[in-house]
C-alpha cells in the first residue's frame, strides 16, 4: 500500500496522481450526486475524499454524495485527465 501511494503521488511508474481541485460556483457538476457527476465515465477518475467548505472531510465518498459549490474533491488519476476535469471546473 505505501508503494502504491508512493508511486501515486510522485507521479511514479503507474502515471497516476493524486490532486485536489476545487468546484467553482459554475461548474457543471455543482450539486449533482457523485455518481450522477460522469468523474469516472468521463474523466476516468477515482474521487477519494472530499473537503467541504466548512472543513469536513469525507472520505470515500458514497455515489450519492451531493458535489457542493467550494468543495475540494481529492481526485485519483492520470495526469491529463485531472487538467481535463479542472479545466471544467
Amino acid at each position: 500500500m505505501v508503494d502504491f501511494l508512493d508511486l501515486t503521488v510522485h507521479g511514479g511508474e503507474l502515471g497516476l496522481r493524486l490532486e485536489e481541485l476545487r468546484v467553482s460556483g459554475h461548474a457543471a457538476l455543482a450539486g449533482k450526486r457523485l455518481m450522477d457527476s460522469g468523474l469516472r465515465k468521463e474523466y476516468d477518475l477515482i474521487v477519494v475524499a472530499i473537503k467541504r467548505e466548512g472543513g469536513e472531510m469525507q472520505f470515500n465518498p458514497k455515489p450519492e454524495t451531493l458535489i457542493l459549490p467550494g468543495d475540494i474533491l481529492v481526485v485519483l488519476g492520470e495526469h491529463a485527465h485531472i487538467t481535463a476535469l479542472e479545466k471544467q471546473l
